[in-house]
């Protein structure tokens, strides 16, 4: 019994021993540029973190380093992929590098090494996402009424209707023609809805609703289009998601991208009490 343990407890060792041994070369396989530190022989894998400023706008890149980690560079786009595609990398038509960095068509330009191999010829559906990344849409601000700020008591009271309608932003449908790595792209957004989150759970769909008129109905009218009325008092965040369908049409190819932006503003809710003397 006691050789059996021993035994094992020898292997245990010889294993942890020969993994630490082997985990460096492993690291150091996969991890171009990576060093063994010495002071404790972890592997370090210099990487790029990157920002970005909007859609298909490049941030700034600075050089940093992920401690026993490793991120493999990006891959030339086939022509058969989605932009999209995580680790997928583009150039455009000034032999500019962008990756895919999130959202509906957030693209960042990609300030690494270039890959050996250039990106293939952009097929039209990638030249629609790359013209539709560049279309300027603008989301709606949050309209609210009653205003809470034009009271005295600077909040909505628990129980009274509120109004709620789109205030700015693109709403309107907006067509244009693009230009992409030699392919012309037509594009038509065209709003598809507002979804109005009112951060108490409710969540609904509107389009661009009505804006409140004071002193146009009486009191605790409820908007006849897009309206919510809070139960309980606390202070809460309405969110409103502008939503698009971007078609778009290169040659005799076409297709739809969905876009969506958000807009958010602050409501306090209370109680009015009237003192009986």
């Amino acid at each position: 019994m006691l050789k059996t343990l021993a035994t094992v407890l020898l292997g245990l060792v010889l294993c942890l021993c020969e993994c630490t041994l082997l985990r460096p070369q492993i690291a150091l396989a996969i991890c171009p540029g990576g060093y063994v530190r010495p002071t404790d022989g972890v592997v370090v894998c210099p990487i790029m973190k990157g920002g970005h400023e909007g859609t298909e706008r490049g941030g700034d890149s600075e050089q940093g380093e992920a401690v026993g980690s490793y991120q493999p560079p990006p891959l030339p786009c086939s022509p058969q992929q989605d932009l999209k595609t995580p680790n997928c990398l583009w150039r455009d038509e000034n032999g500019k590098y962008w990756t895919y960095v999130g959202g509906d068509i957030d693209f960042q330009a990609y300030d690494g090494k270039p890959p050996a191999n250039a990106p293939p010829t952009l097929s039209p559906a990638q030249a629609a996402q790359i013209a539709a990344a560049r279309l300027k849409m603008h989301p709606v601000g949050v309209g609210l009424g009653p205003d809470p700020s034009l009271n005295s008591y600077e909040m909505i009271p628990v129980g009274f209707p509120i109004w709620l309608w789109a205030e700015g932003g693109d709403t309107a449908t907006k067509s244009s023609t693009a230009s992409v790595a030699g392919i012309t792209v037509a594009l038509t957004a065209h709003l598809t809805g507002i979804t109005w989150d009112m951060g108490d759970g409710h969540r609904f769909t509107c389009g661009v609703g009505t804006p409140y008129v004071r002193g146009a109905l009486p009191p605790a009218t409820p908007s006849p289009d897009c309206g919510h009325t809070y139960t309980k008092m606390g202070h809460y965040t309405i969110t409103a998601t502008t939503r698009w369908a971007i078609d778009w049409r290169a040659g005799t190819q076409s297709g739809t991208i969905p876009f969506a932006m958000s807009q958010t503003r602050e409501i306090p809710i209370g109680e009015l009490q009237v003192l009986v003397r």
